[in-house]
């Protein structure tokens, strides 16, 4: 059902939720940390970030090990109506997406979360770091590309927004080059 939610299409979701719920209502899980996943899944899905927060609590103290839980604890911080504590669940929701990642260096989501989220902020030089650490890890990480690049031109350094231009050129295949292309509006061909 996440990786439902995921496509981020309503029917989709209506699907998604429909399946968390039945799960839920039904009774059909094999222990209690599935029940709380298919709760929170449900919360999610549906909107209920405050409901879901204390769900992927339990969850990550259960399971400390799962890059899922610590993304979707993540996306419960990053989406829920932050009122008077806004930092904290920025905090949070940055050092769930982090736990993610060191979970799994190539989860692309929790990456592209961190670096929205930089963007938000405005902090180019630590999108420049965390995607430049991307490309040690992947060197065909177009995603890594572009932030480094719109930074730099952000940043209005120029030189070196085209150095990694060069390199995204000579690292990524034809279809990549297609779509740091739209991206970036830049040709790379």
């Amino acid at each position: 059902s996440i990786a439902m939610w995921w496509l981020d299409e309503s029917e989709t979701n209506e699907e998604a939720s429909n399946y968390c719920k039945q799960l839920i209502d039904n009774n059909i899980y094999n222990d209690d940390i599935q029940k709380l996943e298919a709760e929170g899944a449900y919360n999610i899905i549906r909107g209920n970030y405050k409901e879901a927060l204390p769900i992927y609590k339990k969850i990550i103290k259960l399971k400390p090990d799962d890059k899922t839980s610590w993304y979707m604890y993540g996306e419960a911080n990053y989406h829920i109506e932050k009122g008077e504590d806004e930092e904290k669940y920025w905090a949070a929701a940055d050092e769930a997406f982090k736990k993610a990642l060191d979970l799994d260096p190539h989860f692309g989501i929790a990456k592209t979360h961190i670096i929205n989220m930089l963007m938000f902020s405005k902090d180019y030089s630590q999108i420049i770091k965390e995607s430049t650490k991307s490309l040690k890890r992947n060197a065909k990480d177009w995603n890594a590309y572009h932030a480094i690049i719109l930074s730099y031109e952000l940043l209005e350094d120029s030189i070196n927004a085209e150095k990694y231009l060069e390199k995204a050129r000579s690292n990524l295949g034809t279809g990549k080059r297609c779509n740091l292309n739209l991206l970036t509006g830049w040709n790379l061909a």
